[in-house]
């Protein structure tokens, strides 16, 4: 009865597959996943896009904060700190012991 079965079964796989184009079915799949590959999402280009915009902003900011001096003032690095006049030690080595 198994081996009946099995024949039977194995008749209506092959006759299931001589039906069936698997050729015309692939290249179906391939053209479906090519369209699908050209075209980026709507979250992909956003995504993009919001990442250009802020590296945009970061710059921006950073250009803003260097030419007003509030990052650093190119007149003031090249002179030296001087200590302020509460600091300053005017006696001499003598006034010390």
């Amino acid at each position: 009865m198994a081996d009946r079965m099995d024949d039977i079964l194995t008749l209506v796989a092959d006759e299931a597959n001589a039906s069936v184009d698997f050729d015309a079915m692939r290249a179906s799949v391939l053209i479906a996943a090519q369209a699908k590959a050209k075209k980026p999402g709507f979250m992909s280009r956003a995504i993009r896009a919001g990442t250009a915009a802020a590296a945009l902003v970061v710059l921006l900011g950073l250009g803003y904060a260097v030419s007003s001096g509030l990052l650093f003032s190119p007149a003031d690095s090249a002179a030296p700190m001087a200590a302020p006049e509460s600091m300053r030690y005017t006696g001499t080595a003598e006034d010390a012991s």
